[in-house]
């Protein structure tokens, strides 16, 4: 299909989250239907499946192989392969749902949508660090060196490890975060909005930030604005992909700050990206349930994850 092959068995409803298990190409589902799902990337078909009762917010695969889960009842789940099941942690939990999970090191570091963010020694399950902010967090990602969290007030929270020093930034965004990543080698971050445009800054003040507009549709009289809903980077490089709710794809280069390539269109909204030297990971889920112009009672269109060759 285009350039693209579709893994098997995927589930039907809304994608939250993938993260790739670089070391054997193996991808982690994580889904709305409270499922976490292990897929081979070569075979394209579904190798493990786990069910939890509440839905699952995002995965995390953490760099000793272990996998991730939050939920939207605020716990933070370990998946057991053997026993089949995911065990909830009992040192860490929240009052509202887990917004990401990410990991450096042997911490686990967890969000919230109440606005906190709690770090884990997970080797001796015990809470190392923990913050309240008084906005939202919508957007948790890390980097071996330094977490980022988005929050809905625009501000950008960076934590660096492993002092766990916090420092503040203005986004360079005017709209609200829908993606974040750190750029590769630790040299800034990149955030991408739901008015489609792309923030990118760098850490050294000798690299000046900068944005650029992407996801749009020209028509006549009027330009169809899209969220752009994942980011990724090819691995230490500077190479950015871009996936937006118009079911596109975009290479861009950030060194020459030029669109390099555009990917065939999907049919609906690209919810994550992920990426290794070999592999594009494309997770697509309908979100039209989130405007007023889809009825209620209309079927959705059902999930698909697919992979790209680069």
């Amino acid at each position: 299909m285009n350039g693209y092959a579709k893994l098997q068995g995927v589930p039907k409803d809304y994608i939250s989250d993938i993260r790739i298990i670089s070391s054997d190409n193996r991808v982690v589902v994580s889904c709305w239907d409270g499922s976490l799902s292990l897929f081979d990337i070569t075979q394209q078909q579904l190798l493990m499946k786990l069910q939890h009762s509440w839905p699952l917010t995002s995965c995390h695969v953490s760099k000793d192989g272990r996998i991730w889960a939050g939920s939207v009842q605020g716990e933070v789940l370990e998946a057991d392969w053997e026993s089949e099941r995911l065990i909830p942690n009992d040192t860490m939990s929240f009052s509202l749902g887990v917004s990401g999970i990410t990991s450096i090191d042997h911490f686990i570091i967890a969000s919230s949508w109440d606005g906190s963010l709690i770090v884990l020694d997970y080797l001796r399950n015990q809470i190392v660090k923990q913050w309240k902010f008084e906005e939202k967090i919508f957007q948790l990602c890390a980097s071996e060196v330094r977490v980022m969290c988005s929050l809905s007030s625009g501000k950008v929270k960076l934590i660096q490890f492993p002092s766990w020093d916090i420092t503040e930034t203005e986004s360079g965004l005017k709209y609200q975060c829908r993606s974040c990543t750190l750029i590769p080698n630790n040299r800034g971050f990149v955030q991408g909005s739901v008015d489609g445009r792309v923030s990118v800054e760098f850490f050294d003040d000798q690299s000046p930030k900068f944005a650029f507009r992407c996801h749009r549709m020209n028509l006549e009289d009027v330009q169809m604005v899209f969220p752009v809903t994942a980011l990724a980077f090819q691995p230490n490089s500077l190479n950015l992909f871009t996936g937006g709710a118009d079911g596109k794809i975009v290479s861009w280069n950030l060194v020459t700050r030029k669109k390099q390539e555009e990917f065939h269109k999907l049919d609906d909204t690209i919810m994550k990206l992920c990426c290794t030297e070999d592999y594009l990971v494309i997770a697509v889920s309908d979100d039209s349930f989130k405007t007023c112009a889809v009825p209620q009672d209309i079927e959705l269109h059902p999930s698909a994850i697919y992979i790209k060759h680069l």
